[in-house]
């Protein structure tokens, strides 16, 4: 059997995972965006061959990235920071979706659909990697049958038919450029036990800014110092997830239903008392 690290390089993996970013960057509305993948899909052979031998010799490197200040002028007259979005090059993407593929495996539900819907999948080799990525709670960022709209407003509806009163939502502020990412790529090494798909996932999350002096003293804003991860990219929502996973089923231990989508959470509970002690848990953590 392949190792994680040989299905992340293979051939399939890397013009799947082009597949996918091709499809998002050509409906960006960005004109720069579609622009570089309009011009790397005419010869996405070469490029999508160069960067499966870089990888299989060891000699891949990520680009440094674009920070964008999203919502500026709105977000700072309303006394909030902007928020820090990450624009990644074409080839740090790929290879970014490329891992994610691998860590958070799939199957096709309908292969003659354009729009190609994807069941995930166990791959014993991840360990309970699979758990995260079938968690009952982590709707966001999950795969069909457990992420996704649907997913998320039937198990509240079962929270609420099973004697749910009260719920409290809560927002994590600034959650994906704080979380520490040395937790996340440990967690992935211990349970794949593949150095080579863990050192790459490492530097796949780590994020080097192109125009930092550009940034008008907000570059402190995005992840740095192995804390955070890139709004923007496609492994951000997994490692949110890993980073959760234990306390999102702690909470439901303690008899609260805790659905999260991403950054935003909903609690519910029987007891009103009982969820707001929870929730001041929470914050203090």
């Amino acid at each position: 059997m392949a190792t994680l690290i040989q299905d992340v390089r293979s051939e399939h993996n890397i013009f799947s995972a082009w597949r996918h970013v091709k499809r998002s960057a050509l409906s960006s509305q960005n004109d720069e965006i579609r622009g570089a993948a309009s011009e790397f899909e005419h010869a996405h052979q070469r490029h999508l061959r160069r960067i499966i031998t870089q990888l299989r010799e060891n000699r891949f490197t990520f680009d440094p990235v674009k920070g964008v200040l999203k919502d500026a002028r709105k977000r700072i007259a309303a006394g909030k920071d902007p928020r820090p979005i990450a624009i990644a090059t074409l080839k740090n993407r790929v290879v970014q979706r490329a891992i994610l593929q691998v860590l958070q495996p799939r199957v096709a539900l309908d292969l003659k659909e354009q729009d190609t819907r994807y069941e995930t999948k166990r791959d014993e080799r991840l360990g309970k990697i699979n758990d995260v990525n079938q968690s009952r709670f982590g709707v966001g960022g999950l795969i069909y049958p457990y992420g996704g709209v649907s997913p998320a407003i039937k198990l509240i509806r079962e929270g609420i038919d099973a004697g749910a009163k009260y719920y409290y939502q809560s927002d994590i502020k600034a959650f994906f450029t704080k979380i520490p990412t040395a937790r996340v790529v440990e967690f992935v090494r211990a349970e794949t036990r593949d150095d080579a798909l863990a050192d790459l996932f490492e530097k796949g999350l780590a994020m080097h800014l192109a125009n930092k002096d550009e940034l008008q003293g907000y570059a402190e804003l995005f992840p740095q110092g192995g804390i955070g991860v890139a709004q923007g990219s496609s492994l951000s929502a997994f490692a949110g997830n890993v980073l959760l996973y234990e306390m999102d089923h702690k909470l439901n231990d303690m008899g609260v239903l805790p659905y999260a989508i991403l950054t935003t959470y909903l609690w519910l509970r029987a007891q009103r008392r009982f969820l707001i002690q929870r929730s001041s848990m929470r914050r203090q953590r």
